[in-house]
Protein backbone atom coordinates (compact mmCIF):
# COMPACT_ATOMS: atom_id res chain seq x y z
CA UNK A 1 0.00 0.00 0.00
CA UNK A 2 1.17 3.21 -0.72
CA UNK A 3 1.69 5.91 1.78
CA UNK A 4 -1.20 8.21 2.46
CA UNK A 5 -0.21 11.86 2.15
CA UNK A 6 -1.89 14.08 4.62
CA UNK A 7 -2.96 17.39 3.19
CA UNK A 8 -3.48 20.57 5.10
CA UNK A 9 -7.10 21.67 5.11
CA UNK A 10 -7.63 25.42 5.07
CA UNK A 11 -10.52 26.96 6.89
CA UNK A 12 -12.91 28.72 4.52
CA UNK A 13 -12.96 32.61 4.83
CA UNK A 14 -16.55 33.79 4.98
CA UNK A 15 -17.20 37.40 4.05
CA UNK A 16 -20.15 38.89 5.97
CA UNK A 17 -22.09 41.18 3.70
CA UNK A 18 -24.19 42.83 6.59
CA UNK A 19 -23.21 46.28 7.68
CA UNK A 20 -22.06 45.22 11.05
CA UNK A 21 -18.59 46.71 10.80
CA UNK A 22 -17.40 50.04 12.05
CA UNK A 23 -18.25 51.76 8.87
CA UNK A 24 -21.72 50.36 8.89
CA UNK A 25 -22.25 51.51 12.45
CA UNK A 26 -21.28 55.04 11.51
CA UNK A 27 -23.64 54.97 8.57
CA UNK A 28 -26.48 53.80 10.76
CA UNK A 29 -25.87 56.61 13.30
CA UNK A 30 -25.71 59.13 10.52
CA UNK A 31 -29.02 58.00 9.10
CA UNK A 32 -30.67 58.12 12.52
CA UNK A 33 -29.38 61.65 13.19
CA UNK A 34 -30.61 62.92 9.84
CA UNK A 35 -34.01 61.37 10.42
CA UNK A 36 -34.36 62.94 13.85
CA UNK A 37 -33.41 66.37 12.58
CA UNK A 38 -35.89 66.13 9.75
CA UNK A 39 -38.67 65.16 12.13
CA UNK A 40 -37.99 68.06 14.49
CA UNK A 41 -37.81 70.48 11.58
CA UNK A 42 -41.20 69.42 10.35
CA UNK A 43 -42.90 69.16 13.77
CA UNK A 44 -41.87 72.42 15.54
CA UNK A 45 -43.43 75.74 14.39
CA UNK A 46 -41.05 78.37 13.24
CA UNK A 47 -40.60 81.34 15.56
CA UNK A 48 -41.36 84.69 14.04
CA UNK A 49 -38.77 87.35 14.70
CA UNK A 50 -39.91 90.13 17.09
CA UNK A 51 -40.05 93.52 15.47
CA UNK A 52 -39.18 96.63 17.53
CA UNK A 53 -40.94 99.79 16.52
CA UNK A 54 -38.63 102.79 16.72
CA UNK A 55 -40.50 106.09 16.83
CA UNK A 56 -39.72 108.32 14.03
CA UNK A 57 -37.94 111.56 14.96
CA UNK A 58 -40.14 114.59 15.25
CA UNK A 59 -39.52 116.67 12.26
CA UNK A 60 -42.43 119.10 12.74
CA UNK A 61 -41.27 122.71 12.47
CA UNK A 62 -41.85 125.18 15.38
CA UNK A 63 -44.73 127.52 14.67
CA UNK A 64 -44.29 131.31 15.01
CA UNK A 65 -47.26 131.36 17.40
CA UNK A 66 -45.39 129.02 19.74
CA UNK A 67 -42.38 131.35 19.72
CA UNK A 68 -44.62 134.33 20.50
CA UNK A 69 -46.22 132.46 23.42
CA UNK A 70 -42.82 131.48 24.85
CA UNK A 71 -41.55 135.06 24.53
CA UNK A 72 -44.70 136.41 26.21
CA UNK A 73 -44.31 133.98 29.14
CA UNK A 74 -40.66 134.94 29.49
CA UNK A 75 -41.55 138.65 29.57
CA UNK A 76 -44.27 138.01 32.17
CA UNK A 77 -41.86 136.10 34.41
CA UNK A 78 -39.27 138.87 34.04
CA UNK A 79 -41.84 141.50 35.13
CA UNK A 80 -42.94 139.42 38.13
CA UNK A 81 -39.31 138.89 39.15
CA UNK A 82 -38.59 142.62 38.95
CA UNK A 83 -41.71 143.41 41.01
CA UNK A 84 -40.73 140.89 43.70
CA UNK A 85 -37.20 142.29 43.87
CA UNK A 86 -38.61 145.81 44.26
CA UNK A 87 -40.95 144.69 47.04
CA UNK A 88 -38.08 142.93 48.79
CA UNK A 89 -35.94 146.06 48.63
CA UNK A 90 -38.82 148.18 49.93
CA UNK A 91 -39.41 145.80 52.84
CA UNK A 92 -35.70 145.84 53.65
CA UNK A 93 -35.65 149.67 53.68
CA UNK A 94 -38.79 149.80 55.85
CA UNK A 95 -37.22 147.37 58.31
CA UNK A 96 -34.06 149.47 58.54
CA UNK A 97 -36.13 152.62 59.07
CA UNK A 98 -38.18 150.94 61.80
CA UNK A 99 -35.04 149.68 63.50
CA UNK A 100 -33.57 153.20 63.44
CA UNK A 101 -36.81 154.70 64.79
CA UNK A 102 -36.91 152.13 67.61
CA UNK A 103 -33.29 152.87 68.47
CA UNK A 104 -33.93 156.64 68.59
CA UNK A 105 -37.03 156.14 70.72
CA UNK A 106 -35.08 153.96 73.14
CA UNK A 107 -32.35 156.63 73.38
CA UNK A 108 -34.97 159.33 74.08
CA UNK A 109 -36.65 157.18 76.73
CA UNK A 110 -33.32 156.58 78.47
CA UNK A 111 -32.55 160.31 78.36
CA UNK A 112 -35.96 161.23 79.76
CA UNK A 113 -35.64 158.65 82.51
CA UNK A 114 -32.26 160.10 83.42
CA UNK A 115 -33.66 163.66 83.52
CA UNK A 116 -36.63 162.58 85.63
CA UNK A 117 -34.33 160.79 88.03
CA UNK A 118 -32.25 163.96 88.45
CA UNK A 119 -35.36 166.08 89.08
CA UNK A 120 -36.70 163.56 91.59
CA UNK A 121 -33.37 163.65 93.37
CA UNK A 122 -33.46 167.45 93.51
CA UNK A 123 -37.02 167.42 94.86
CA UNK A 124 -36.11 164.91 97.54
CA UNK A 125 -33.08 166.97 98.55
CA UNK A 126 -35.07 170.22 98.77
CA UNK A 127 -37.85 168.51 100.70
CA UNK A 128 -35.37 167.19 103.23
CA UNK A 129 -33.64 170.60 103.40
CA UNK A 130 -36.74 172.73 103.93
CA UNK A 131 -38.88 170.32 105.93
CA UNK A 132 -42.07 170.16 103.89
CA UNK A 133 -44.94 172.59 103.38
CA UNK A 134 -44.99 174.08 106.86
CA UNK A 135 -42.22 176.50 107.88
CA UNK A 136 -41.32 180.17 108.30
CA UNK A 137 -42.25 180.85 104.64
CA UNK A 138 -45.71 180.27 103.17
CA UNK A 139 -46.61 179.72 99.48
CA UNK A 140 -50.29 180.29 98.72
CA UNK A 141 -53.06 181.56 96.46
CA UNK A 142 -52.07 179.88 93.20
CA UNK A 143 -54.15 180.93 90.19
CA UNK A 144 -53.84 179.50 86.66
CA UNK A 145 -55.51 180.97 83.58
CA UNK A 146 -55.28 179.90 79.94
CA UNK A 147 -54.10 182.41 77.36
CA UNK A 148 -54.63 180.14 74.33
CA UNK A 149 -52.30 178.04 72.15
CA UNK A 150 -50.89 176.17 75.14
CA UNK A 151 -49.87 179.29 77.07
CA UNK A 152 -50.85 179.49 80.76
CA UNK A 153 -50.44 182.44 83.11
CA UNK A 154 -49.71 181.70 86.77
CA UNK A 155 -49.86 183.78 89.94
CA UNK A 156 -49.11 182.97 93.58
CA UNK A 157 -47.89 184.66 96.78
CA UNK A 158 -44.86 184.04 98.97
CA UNK A 159 -45.12 185.38 102.54
CA UNK A 160 -43.44 185.11 105.92
CA UNK A 161 -44.98 184.02 109.18
CA UNK A 162 -42.71 186.37 111.21
CA UNK A 163 -42.79 189.88 109.73
CA UNK A 164 -40.39 191.39 112.29
CA UNK A 165 -37.34 189.78 110.74
CA UNK A 166 -35.02 191.40 108.21
CA UNK A 167 -35.69 191.32 104.46
CA UNK A 168 -35.69 187.86 102.92
CA UNK A 169 -33.81 187.34 99.66
CA UNK A 170 -33.61 184.23 97.58
CA UNK A 171 -35.10 182.50 94.58
CA UNK A 172 -38.35 180.76 93.61
CA UNK A 173 -38.01 177.61 91.52
CA UNK A 174 -40.85 175.83 89.77
CA UNK A 175 -41.31 172.34 88.34
CA UNK A 176 -44.31 171.00 86.43
CA UNK A 177 -45.19 167.32 86.53
CA UNK A 178 -47.45 165.56 83.98
CA UNK A 179 -47.55 162.94 81.23
CA UNK A 180 -46.83 162.68 77.52
CA UNK A 181 -48.23 159.54 75.86
CA UNK A 182 -48.77 157.98 79.30
CA UNK A 183 -45.12 158.60 80.21
CA UNK A 184 -44.41 160.68 83.34
CA UNK A 185 -42.45 163.86 82.61
CA UNK A 186 -40.99 166.73 84.65
CA UNK A 187 -40.28 170.21 83.26
CA UNK A 188 -38.40 172.99 84.98
CA UNK A 189 -39.36 176.64 84.58
CA UNK A 190 -36.47 177.24 82.18
CA UNK A 191 -37.93 174.61 79.80
CA UNK A 192 -41.38 176.23 79.83
CA UNK A 193 -40.47 179.90 79.18
CA UNK A 194 -39.24 181.58 76.04
CA UNK A 195 -36.43 183.46 77.79
CA UNK A 196 -35.27 180.33 79.66
CA UNK A 197 -35.52 181.87 83.14
CA UNK A 198 -34.59 179.38 85.84
CA UNK A 199 -36.78 181.04 88.50
CA UNK A 200 -37.93 184.28 90.14
CA UNK A 201 -35.81 186.46 92.44
CA UNK A 202 -37.16 187.16 95.93
CA UNK A 203 -36.63 190.27 98.05
CA UNK A 204 -39.33 191.11 100.60
CA UNK A 205 -40.05 191.65 104.27
CA UNK A 206 -43.72 190.62 104.51
CA UNK A 207 -44.79 189.01 101.22
CA UNK A 208 -44.17 189.05 97.46
CA UNK A 209 -46.45 188.23 94.54
CA UNK A 210 -45.01 186.02 91.79
CA UNK A 211 -46.49 185.81 88.29
CA UNK A 212 -45.47 184.75 84.80
CA UNK A 213 -46.43 182.80 81.68
CA UNK A 214 -45.38 179.29 80.66
CA UNK A 215 -45.76 177.41 77.37
CA UNK A 216 -46.91 173.80 77.70
CA UNK A 217 -45.11 171.20 75.53
CA UNK A 218 -47.11 169.52 72.78
CA UNK A 219 -49.27 166.58 73.94
CA UNK A 220 -48.31 167.35 77.55
CA UNK A 221 -50.99 166.85 80.20
CA UNK A 222 -50.00 168.77 83.38
CA UNK A 223 -51.01 167.30 86.72
CA UNK A 224 -49.07 169.08 89.45
CA UNK A 225 -47.07 172.29 89.95
CA UNK A 226 -44.27 172.30 92.51
CA UNK A 227 -43.10 175.65 93.91
CA UNK A 228 -39.89 175.80 95.94
CA UNK A 229 -38.51 178.85 97.80
CA UNK A 230 -34.71 178.80 98.25
CA UNK A 231 -33.41 181.61 100.54
CA UNK A 232 -29.91 182.95 100.01
CA UNK A 233 -29.32 182.37 103.71
CA UNK A 234 -29.90 178.66 104.14
CA UNK A 235 -30.12 179.14 107.91
CA UNK A 236 -33.43 180.95 107.50
CA UNK A 237 -35.00 177.82 106.01
CA UNK A 238 -37.00 177.56 102.82
CA UNK A 239 -40.39 176.18 101.79
CA UNK A 240 -42.09 174.13 99.11
CA UNK A 241 -45.67 173.43 98.11
CA UNK A 242 -47.34 171.17 95.56
CA UNK A 243 -50.43 172.50 93.78
CA UNK A 244 -52.88 170.47 91.76
CA UNK A 245 -53.00 171.73 88.19
CA UNK A 246 -56.38 173.38 87.67
CA UNK A 247 -57.16 176.27 85.37
CA UNK A 248 -59.22 178.86 87.19
CA UNK A 249 -59.67 182.59 87.48
CA UNK A 250 -59.98 182.35 91.24
CA UNK A 251 -56.96 181.98 93.55
CA UNK A 252 -56.39 178.50 94.95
Amino acid sequence: MGQVKVRRIRQPHIIDSRPTGRLGLLLVLLVVALGSWGYLALDLPREQPTSIKVPAPANEPVKPSDLDSIEQNRATLADETAELEQRLQSLSEDRQAQSEAVRQAQDEIRQLQSENAKLRSQIAFLTQLFGGDDGPITISDLALSSEGEGSVRYWFKVSRTNADEDMLTGQVRMQLRGTIDDQERYFSLSELTENGDDGHRLGFRHFQEIDGTIKLPQNFLPEELLVIVVPDDKAKGGARRQFEWKLSEEPD
